[in-house]
């Protein structure tokens, strides 16, 4: 497998989505003036407008249907009346051109003739994705393999994840079996171990070391979908780029992961410049002298480490010689501590990233190379031992809590509450709760706006619902 060349460091996600929908009214009409020719008696003092005509029950069903009442609200609001409405063949023909159907049509006629009321068929939904297998790991437990019957994603997916600060190129080399690797060149996140199951057209995505997960659909070649972190989502679109070279990308996951379990990684925020830890990991102890790292901000040169030394390139003696007296560099010795923030097994070697504490305000970035006999590929027992020479794993973080579960989807809204005619405004409020807005107009005439209904009361009675 062909691995990126890395510097950057691992950010943390966040995502919060805002939707708000507003509404107005147009206010009510006037009335209209009495005829000319015949001037109406003064009205008293005590006298009180005319109340306006309820509309028709025709009318009023067609509001209803128009405002988004399901049927069997509709049916209900005709049953509560329970008064059989005499239809012509006009109004039948007006109803039916607005949208109300013959099930209502009938009810308006004959309420006691109202069917059962049974809940539209639902469509069949997809396969469950499979419940995840326990692995010894103090991550989440990564998903159920690949199913026989899914359809076939592997190879090399590529996309980059937009962040707030910093755009990160993420590849994804999917194998068989639902195993697979993460390159996040940029981040210094090279070779995590992965594992997925699909589903119809879902795919799951576990990082067992990560603590995170990318669910997405795949339609093609492309799948869209959501990376989840710590609490925090990201939507991020991959695209098929080629196959997976196999095998070799299996022992190079082998012994990444091997390593990663006895020395966590430590992932953080910010780039090369300015790097913030997030998520300590292990705290390892150098136990040979001379391994030069550079400040943040400068080019990093690799250590080599073989025959029980510490070398260092000719690369690192000529930054030595350049910089040293402006401070950019420094030669830690036994016993001094720092982090893995970065891992990547390639062809001719294990390379290790490390970062230190402020020294002097001041972090350093280490590159450290263990590089391999040429055609060979060491296993984790062969590889491990050599890594304890030079480096002693002085303390890992506490087991994690798994990560909170993400919350259920929200069940379907109920059906509106029933608002009928002659109705108090005590009743509307009980049933629908208290309105967003109220208009006065008039002495005793008054309309309540809710999210998707009007409701007008004359003498503190419905006359009006929209």
């Amino acid at each position: 497998m062909k691995l990126k060349a890395f510097f950057a460091l691992a950010v943390e996600i966040s995502f919060a989505g805002i939707l708000a929908v507003a509404q107005t009214a147009a206010p009510a009409g006037q009335p209209s003036n009495g005829p000319a020719a015949t001037p109406a008696p003064k009205p008293s003092a005590a006298a009180k407008p005319a109340v306006k005509k309820p509309p028709s029950q025709v009318d009023s069903v067609i509001q209803l249907v128009k405002g988004g009442m399901s049927e069997p609200f509709v049916i209900k609001y005709l049953q509560k009346n329970n008064k059989p409405t005499d239809l012509t063949p006009d109004d039948m023909v007006k109803l039916k051109a607005a949208g109300v159907s013959e099930t209502v049509i009938g009810v308006m006629m004959d309420p006691t003739s109202a069917p059962a009321v049974t809940p539209a068929p639902q469509a069949e939904a997809p396969p469950a994705v499979p419940e995840p297998v326990p692995v010894a790991t103090n991550s989440p437990a990564p998903v159920a393999p690949i199913p026989e019957s899914s359809i076939s994603v592997q190879g090399e997916w590529k996309g980059t994840l937009v962040l707030p600060k910093s755009q990160q190129p993420i590849v994804y080399h999917l194998g068989p079996g639902g195993t697979g690797t993460l390159d996040q060149p940029r981040a210094f996140l090279l070779g995590i171990p992965l594992q997925y199951s699909v589903t119809g057209g879902q795919i799951s995505i576990v990082f067992p070391t990560a603590a995170a997960t990318y669910t997405a659909t795949v339609e093609g070649n492309q799948m869209s979908g959501t990376v989840s972190q710590n609490g925090s989502n990201y939507p991020l679109t991959v695209t098929l780029s080629g196959p997976v070279e196999d095998p070799s990308v299996n022992w190079k996951n082998v012994l990444t992961a091997k390593i990663l379990e006895n020395c966590p990684l430590t992932l953080g925020k910010g780039d090369q410049a300015d790097i913030e830890i997030v998520t300590p990991g292990a705290v390892l102890a150098l136990k040979k002298s001379g391994f030069v790292m550079h400040s943040r901000g400068t080019k990093v040169n690799p250590n080599d480490y073989k025959n029980g030394n510490i070398y260092i390139t000719q690369a690192v003696k000529s930054s030595l010689a350049r910089t040293n007296r402006e401070g950019s560099t420094r030669t830690f010795v036994k016993g001094e501590k720092f982090w893995l923030i970065g891992i990547e097994v390639k062809d001719e070697g294990v390379f290790l990233l490390f970062l230190s504490d402020p020294i002097h305000e001041t972090r350093y970035l280490g590159l450290l190379r263990f590089l391999f006999a040429q055609g060979t590929r060491p296993t984790p027992e062969e590889f491990l031992p050599v890594f304890s020479e030079v480096l002693d794993v002085v303390s890992t973080p506490p087991a994690a809590a798994p990560p909170a579960a993400l919350p259920p989807v929200a069940p379907p809204p109920p059906l509106p509450a029933s608002v009928d005619l002659g109705q108090t405004r005590e009743q509307v409020v009980s049933a629908l709760g208290q309105p967003e807005k109220i208009a006065n107009v008039g002495a005793n005439k008054q309309i309540y706006f809710f999210k998707n209904l009007k409701v007008t009361f004359v003498d503190g009675k419905v006359t009006d619902i929209e």
